[in-house]
């Protein structure tokens, strides 16, 4: 997911009011929650992907892993992408699958 798209996620969020005076964890709690109930809403279907390999970091050139975590104490779930070299570079993905996880960080923009 683009950041763009978490933006138009949020923007009702923020124009109504709800996430003024809340910490930082709640405003990301609120928004994760509201990724996961529009995706939810809105179900893509017939989605082909081919199984795909973490390009090397672009950034460092270092090999890439990748894991599940959830949002706090939430059943929300998100994939983390991180490389192995000296900086950890790292990309959190908001995606439904770990192959689409893996396609947002192979088409990440180079430095």
């Amino acid at each position: 997911m683009k950041k763009e798209d978490i933006i138009k996620i949020a923007e009702p969020l923020i124009s109504e009011g709800i996430l003024e005076g809340q910490s930082d964890y709640d405003i990301a709690y609120n928004i994760a929650k509201m990724i996961i109930e529009q995706k939810k809403a809105n179900p893509v279907e017939n989605r082909v992907s081919q199984p795909s390999e973490l390009l090397l970091c672009p950034f460092c050139g270092a090999e890439c892993k990748i894991e599940q975590r959830t949002f706090g104490d939430s059943n929300i779930y998100y994939y983390r992408i991180e490389c192995n070299g000296v900086n950890n570079h790292s990309l959190d993905c908001w995606d439904d699958t770990e192959e689409e996880a893996k396609e947002t960080w192979n088409k990440r923009a180079s430095p």
